[in-house]
C-alpha cells in the first residue's frame, strides 16, 4: 500500500494525537498547523523525495557568529515549496514516530528545522511563510483578505468598509520574499533580525526596539511629521514661543537635541536645566545677530524622531533628531556621535540614522561611511521583532534567537516581473505607490 492509500486509512490528526508532544502542546500544534506526517509500512525504509531542481528554501543554521560576525553554517536543510501548505515552522520540538496499527507507522515532523540545543527557543518558535514566493498577492486579493481579517477580529460597526479598504491599500506590499513571524509564547526571549546597510525592516516605526551590539537598546519612542508636534504634546499653549518654553520645562526626562542650530540646542539645554528663566529665554530669542527665533520657526516645520537608549543599570537617555541642519545622524561609542553609547559591544562608529525627504522615512543602517568605503560595526544592529507580526526578510539577513543564527534563501524560483525589487519595474511601481498614497490621503480627509 502506498503513502496515498495509507492516508485514506489514517489522518494526520490521528497520528498527531498519538504523539507525546500532543498531550502537552495540543493548542500550539493545532493552531500553528505546520506539521507534516509521513506514513510508511513497518520494516520498510522511509522514502524521502527531494526535487533538487524545483523551488525550495535553503535553511542555514549557525550556532554562533565568529569574531568578525561572519555567518558560517553548521548545518542546513532544504524545504521544498508546497503550494497547499505555504509555510513551515522552526523550533526545539523534534519529530516523533508513532505506531498506527500492526502494519503501519508514521513520522510526525512538528518543525521542518529543529534546534534542540537552543534554550531561548520555544518548541514552536518561528513561522516561515513562503506564500509570496509561489504567488504574489494582488492588491485586490490583499484588500479582501485584510478586510475579512478585520471583520473577524473587530466589530464591523466600528470601522466602515471604505475605511478598511483604504487602510488595506496603504499597507499593501508587492514582494516576492519570505516572511517570518515569532509564534513563540516565551516572554523575555525575543527574536532579532539583522539590519544591514540596505535591507528589509530598516524603515523606523514607532515602538521599534533595536539592539546595538548585543545589549545596548535603542527604542523609537515617537516619530513626528513636524518638530512642532513634539512641543504640542507637552504644552497646550497657542503661542509658539511660550509653548516651547513650557514644554521643555515640563519634560520628566532630559532630551538631547541634534540636527538643529547649535544656538537653539544650547538654549534648550539651559531651559531643561533651569539655568535661565523665561525672561532670559525671550531676551535670547530677540537677539538679531543670532537670528535664533527665525531659525527656531524654520526648525519647527521639520520632521523629527524621538529615541531612547538604555543598557542594564545605566539610566535611560532620550535623543531627539531633527531633520533641519542635516539629514544624517550617527550613533556609536565616539563622544561626538549624535547618540553616544558607553559599551564595549558598540563600535566607535557603529551605525547611521538617516531621514529621506523623498519618502519622509527615517532609516537605520549598520555602519558608517569611512573614507571611500562603508565600514560595518563589529557586533551589528538587530531589530527585535514583535510577536504575531509578519516581517519580510532578505536572503542575506540573519535571524537570531539566543545564540542560534538562521538564514533563509529561496532557490530556483520564477521571479515575478511585477516584484517591486525588480529594477526594470521599480520606477513604475514607485510612481504608482506614490499616487495610491496621495489618493488615500485625499479620501481619508473626506471621511
Amino acid at each position: 500500500m502506498n503513502n496515498e492509500n495509507t492516508e485514506q486509512l489514517f489522518s494526520g490528526v490521528q497520528a498527531i494525537k498519538k504523539t507525546k508532544a500532543y498531550s502537552n502542546k495540543q493548542n500550539e500544534i493545532l493552531n500553528n498547523n505546520t506539521y507534516k506526517v509521513i506514513f510508511f509500512k513497518k520494516n520498510k525504509p522511509i522514502l524521502h523525495h527531494q526535487s533538487i531542481n524545483s523551488g525550495h528554501i535553503l535553511v542555514q543554521v549557525s550556532n554562533s557568529l565568529n569574531k568578525t560576525q561572519q555567518f558560517k553554517p553548521d548545518y542546513q536543510a532544504q524545504i521544498d515549496l508546497d503550494a497547499e501548505v505555504k509555510c513551515f515552522s522552526i523550533g526545539r520540538q523534534d519529530k516523533e514516530q508513532v505506531d498506527l496499527d500492526n502494519n503501519y507507522s508514521a513520522v510526525v515532523l512538528f518543525n521542518r528545522v529543529v534546534c534542540p540545543n537552543e534554550e531561548m527557543m520555544s518548541p514552536f518558535h518561528l513561522l516561515v511563510d513562503y506564500s509570496n514566493l509561489i504567488c504574489v498577492m494582488t492588491l485586490e486579493d490583499h484588500c479582501n483578505q485584510f478586510i475579512h481579517q478585520l471583520y473577524s477580529e473587530k466589530n464591523p460597526k466600528t470601522i466602515s468598509f471604505k475605511t478598511m479598504e483604504l487602510i488595506a491599500r496603504s499597507i499593501y506590499q508587492n514582494k516576492q520574499k519570505i516572511r517570518i513571524q515569532d509564534i513563540s509564547s516565551m516572554r523575555g526571549y525575543p527574536t532579532f533580525i539583522q539590519i544591514t546597510r540596505k535591507c528589509e525592516n530598516q524603515i523606523l516605526e514607532d515602538n521599534n526596539i533595536f539592539r546595538v551590539g548585543y545589549q545596548p537598546q535603542l527604542t523609537v519612542r515617537k516619530i513626528y511629521s513636524k518638530f512642532l508636534h513634539f512641543f504640542q504634546r507637552y504644552s497646550s499653549l497657542d503661542n509658539l514661543i511660550d509653548m516651547v518654553f513650557e514644554a521643555l520645562q515640563s519634560l520628566q526626562s532630559k532630551v538631547q537635541f541634534s540636527g538643529i542650530d547649535e544656538s537653539i540646542s544650547e538654549l534648550f539645554m539651559h531651559i531643561q536645566d533651569r539655568t535661565i528663566n523665561k525672561a532670559e529665554y525671550l531676551s535670547q530669542l530677540e537677539e538679531e545677530n543670532l537670528m535664533i527665533q527665525s531659525k527656531l520657526y524654520a526648525a519647527l516645520e521639520k520632521n523629527c524622531i524621538l529615541l531612547q537608549t538604555q543598557r542594564d543599570e545605566n539610566p535611560i537617555e532620550h535623543f531627539l533628531l531633527v531633520a533641519d541642519q542635516k539629514n544624517k545622524f550617527f550613533f556609536g561609542r565616539m563622544e561626538f556621535s549624535d547618540i553616544s553609547f558607553q559599551s564595549t559591544q558598540v563600535s566607535r562608529n557603529h551605525g547611521t540614522i538617516e531621514f529621506d525627504p523623498a519618502t519622509n522615512n527615517w532609516i537605520i543602517m549598520d555602519g558608517q561611511m569611512s573614507s571611500d568605503s562603508w565600514k560595518f560595526s563589529t557586533f551589528g544592529v538587530w531589530l527585535e521583532i514583535k510577536p504575531k507580526t509578519f516581517y519580510y526578510i532578505d536572503p542575506d539577513q540573519i535571524i537570531k534567537v539566543g545564540s542560534t543564527n538562521i538564514k533563509l534563501k529561496a532557490m530556483n524560483l520564477f521571479i515575478n516581473q511585477e516584484d517591486t525589487d525588480n529594477e526594470n519595474q521599480m520606477e513604475k511601481m514607485i510612481k504608482k505607490r506614490e499616487q495610491e498614497i496621495e489618493d488615500l490621503k485625499n479620501e481619508l480627509l473626506k471621511l
